[in-house]
């Protein structure tokens, strides 16, 4: 009896510390809520998308993609008026290329019902340039309280609401220039 505890107390502690598994390594474009509350179907045990995550258009929220801890490539988030949150990317730990939020289309605003980046509190390291531009809704970047790195550079532009970068306190570096326009 002792054997088969020790084999099921092995057998945990291999399967709580294994690395994340990769997918996608020439990713992924979300186009539809459909794709993305799919995406655990089509891709189980995907934690880590190695290439591009692109998210577009018609997705409402983003709860299709909880189990995502790493993104190795770019995140693009240029979606429509239906997405009011990032919650679903609550376990998002780091992006390996640049991150960007939103378009350079003054006519038409990008995400128009984002207020905050809430739903990226474990976000901490963004291995390239970190784009927040023409997101007008946008109050504050609360959401990004746990960033410490960017490793290119920061570029928040037209975002017309924004009131304050009080969540940026834990950042650390900045690989480029820094740009508040």
């Amino acid at each position: 009896m002792k054997k088969i505890g020790t084999i099921i107390l092995i057998a945990l502690l291999t399967w709580a510390t294994a690395p994340a598994q990769s997918c996608l390594p020439e990713g992924v474009t979300f186009h539809t809520q459909g794709q993305v509350d799919s995406f655990s179907i089509h891709y189980p045990g995907c934690q880590v998308i190695a290439g591009n995550v692109e998210i577009t258009m018609q997705v409402g929220n983003l709860n299709g993609l909880q189990v995502l801890q790493t993104i190795g490539g770019d995140l693009t988030i240029i979606s429509g008026p239906l997405l009011t949150s990032l919650q679903g990317l609550d376990n998002l730990i780091s992006i390996g290329g640049n991150w960007t939020i939103g378009n350079d289309n003054l006519v038409f605003p990008a995400n128009p019902g984002l207020t905050d980046l809430e739903g990226l509190d474990q976000l901490a390291t963004i291995g390239g340039a970190l784009t927040i531009q023409n997101n007008q809704a946008l109050t504050s970047l609360n959401g990004l309280d746990n960033l410490t790195a960017v490793g290119g550079e920061l570029l928040l532009v037209y975002n017309q609401g924004l009131q304050n970068i009080n969540a940026l306190a834990k950042l650390d570096s900045i690989g480029g220039r820094l740009a508040i326009v």
